[in-house]
C-alpha cells in the first residue's frame, strides 16, 4: 500500500507540472493560438500516459500482492480486501487523471477563445481531451479487470 501511496503522490507531482508548464512560455502579449493548441494536446497526452503507467503499476502492485498472500494461506476475505484496495487505487488514479485532463481542456479552451483561435482549433483540444481520457479509462478498466481475474484465480 505504501508503494500506491507513492505512486499516486507522483502522479499527482507529475499532473501538476502539467499546468505549470503550459503556462510557461505563453506569458508574452499575444501568443499563437496554434502553438497554444499543440502544447495543450501534448500535456493532455503526457497526462494520460503517466496516469495509465501508473494505473499499469499499482495493477501490477495489487497482482502481486494478491498472489503473496495467496502463497502464504491467506483467507479469502483478505485477498479479497486487497484486491478491493487495489482497484480503488486504481480507480483513485483514473479519477485524478482523468481530472487532470479535463482541468487543462478548460484552461485551453478558455484560453484559445480569449485568443479568438479558429473553432477547428478548439475542437482538436477537445477532441484530443476526449481521446486522453479515453484511454485513462481503458487502462482503468484493464486494470480492474486484471486486479478481479487475480483475486478469482487466488480464491479458486
Amino acid at each position: 500500500m505504501t508503494r500506491s501511496i507513492s505512486i499516486m503522490a507522483a502522479l499527482l507531482a507529475c499532473l501538476l507540472t502539467a499546468t505549470t508548464s503550459l503556462a510557461q512560455g505563453l506569458g508574452n502579449d499575444s501568443p499563437d493560438p496554434t502553438m497554444v493548441a499543440h502544447r495543450c494536446v501534448a500535456q493532455m497526452g503526457e497526462v494520460a500516459d503517466r496516469t495509465s503507467a501508473a494505473i499499469g503499476d499499482i495493477t501490477q502492485e495489487t497482482i502481486g500482492r494478491i498472489a503473496r498472500l495467496d502463497r502464504a494461506g491467506a483467507s479469502d476475505e483478505d485477498i479479497i480486501a486487497a484486491g478491493r484496495r487495489g482497484t480503488q487505487a486504481v480507480a483513485n488514479a483514473a479519477m485524478a487523471g482523468t481530472g487532470r485532463v479535463s482541468h487543462i481542456e478548460r484552461h485551453c479552451v478558455s484560453l484559445l477563445t480569449r485568443l479568438g483561435a479558429d473553432r477547428a482549433l478548439i475542437h482538436r483540444v477537445r477532441d484530443a481531451a476526449a481521446g486522453a481520457r479515453e484511454d485513462i479509462g481503458m487502462a482503468g478498466r484493464r486494470g480492474v479487470s486484471a486486479i478481479r481475474d487475480a483475486v478469482a484465480r487466488a480464491i479458486g
